[in-house]
């Protein structure tokens, strides 16, 4: 009966009576819990630039709009440290958050090629200069090769 009694003045009077919305009300409060129909009902009646213009449709559809859903990706990254790899062998080592650079006693891997410890994003930068992807040849790319070595084009 609250939720009928806050939400019924937004529509005014031209729509059904409160027997004929009771059971959508019933149908949402089960499905959603009443404490969070209401909170969604009350989101609802401070966004004036709303769109729906029909209680049933509201209780049926539109009110999960005004949900707030807690998704397990939106929790926040938390950076505890810093990552680094040998430039040369790309052995990784993490540090404390709190240092902004390595120690020099720190720095330098006692690798083979004597590498100096970079931040892992230089490391992965490095890797991808190396070894560039593979660019898919075009049809004429495709067409002009087989011709060549079939011997067509000389």
């Amino acid at each position: 009966m609250k939720i009928w009694k806050k939400i019924y003045p937004r529509f005014g009077y031209q729509e059904m009576s409160y027997a004929g919305y009771i059971s959508y009300i019933i149908e949402a409060c089960k499905r959603l819990e009443t404490d969070v129909v209401n909170k969604c009902v009350d989101r609802f009646l401070k966004d004036k630039e709303s769109e729906i213009k029909q209680l049933r449709y509201f209780f049926q559809q539109g009110i999960d709009q005004y949900l707030v859903r807690k998704h397990p990706a939106d929790k926040p990254i938390i950076v505890t440290d810093k990552k680094y790899n040998c430039y040369e062998c790309g052995e990784p080592m993490t540090s404390p958050l709190g240092i902004s650079e390595l120690p020099k006693e720190q720095r330098y891997h006692d690798c083979e090629m004597e590498g100096e410890f970079v931040p892992e994003r230089e490391y992965k930068a490095k890797l991808d200069q190396q070894n560039p992807q593979p660019i898919k040849p075009t049809p004429e790319e495709n067409e002009v090769k087989v011709l060549k070595d079939v011997g067509w084009l000389n």
